[in-house]
């Protein structure tokens, strides 16, 4: 049993650490913004647009991660 754990312990770490790693390229497109004076309204709406894109491509990546660690969690058991 305690081989059983440390396996999907093992897989499960890996697997956040990969999804973990595409995390931090989604932030990296974030990019900023250092002022939104200079832009129109286009602009502004583009980015806002890109913006909530990245948000959505996030939030599926973390709870795709969250699905794994409760599947990991429910093999163990």
């Amino acid at each position: 049993m305690d081989e059983k754990k440390e396996r999907i312990s093992f897989e499960t770490e890996l697997y956040v650490s990969e999804e973990l790693k595409r995390i931090k390229e989604i932030e990296s497109k974030m990019g900023a913004i250092f002022s939104i004076e200079n832009l129109s309204m286009n602009e502004i709406k583009a980015y806002i647009k890109h913006l909530q894109e990245i948000r959505r491509e996030y939030v599926d990546l973390l709870t795709k991660i969250e699905k794994h660690l409760i599947a990991g969690a429910d093999n163990i058991s």
